[in-house]
């Protein structure tokens, strides 16, 4: 699934909750909803080190839940980040 022009935020040490607009790809597990791995380029937020970590939160969301994510790729202007879904 792609989701283009996605809005949320990341929670990063250091830097707490930043806004970050995005684009989401997702792989989901053949019989289960919820994707387990997920890959996310942030487009209009702050340029983050390869192997930080930390949590993309989503407006759709409910507050609680939290994906955890590293950042794989970065440029000067633009973030690909990877994580887990929330099982």
């Amino acid at each position: 699934m792609e989701i283009h022009a996605a809005y949320g935020y990341v929670t990063l040490p250091g830097l707490g909750d930043v806004e970050v607009t995005f684009d989401l790809f997702d792989w989901p597990v053949p019989g289960e909803v919820l994707p387990r791995v997920w890959s996310a380029v942030i487009d209009d937020g702050p340029v983050l080190d390869v192997g930080t970590e930390g949590f993309l939160r989503l407006d759709t969301e409910p507050a609680g839940i939290g994906h955890p994510f590293v950042v794989v790729a970065s440029g000067d202007h633009v973030s690909q980040i990877s994580g887990h879904g929330t099982p």
